[in-house]
């Protein structure tokens, strides 16, 4: 099984897609591994191991992607630094630390629900045409989201219902 896919496509300039039974449920390490490759899309990514995803998709041509699963996951920087991405499914690393998650993701416009460990503004640096959100699981923290200005009424919703009760 592979058990680490750092930098395994990485520059891979060529790659557009992949097949559809690729495995990475014993992979632990997922640092840049798409990173500034031409991958185009990409269903559900399970990684049940993977404690680094830092940089996985950084200036990647991914446009769309399923969920991201990755529950053990503790460091999830800059995963997504791309003007290409404009749907991506829900993201559930609980453990995850996060940073620049999606800085300079001009295109992005539907992103399913977050499960983060923490959350920063500076996570959506430049989401400016986000407008189907699922919102954060358990924000417990105060969140700018001035800049979202196309935010649907069910993200807003969304963001609301996902929030933590804090005092």
């Amino acid at each position: 099984p592979l058990t680490t896919s750092k930098s395994m496509c990485e520059g891979c300039s060529s790659l557009v897609s992949l097949p559809d039974d690729f495995d990475f449920e014993h992979t632990t390490n997922a640092a840049s591994m798409f990173r500034n490759s031409g991958l185009r899309q990409l269903g559900d990514l399970n990684m049940p191991l993977v404690a680094n995803a830092d940089y996985m998709f950084n200036y990647c041509q991914i446009n769309t992607i399923g969920d991201i699963i990755a529950p053990v996951a503790t460091t999830a920087y800059e995963i997504f630094w791309t003007d290409y991405i404009v749907t991506v499914g829900d993201i559930y690393m609980p453990q995850a630390s996060t940073g620049y998650f999606f800085d300079n993701s001009y295109n992005l416009t539907t992103c399913g629900k977050l499960t983060f460990k923490d959350y920063s503004s500076a996570n959506f640096y430049g989401t400016n045409n986000l407008e189907n959100f699922g919102g954060m699981a358990g924000l417990a923290v105060s969140f700018d989201f001035s800049a979202m200005t196309k935010l649907t009424k069910q993200s807003l919703i969304n963001i609301m219902n996902e929030a933590a009760t804090v005092t």
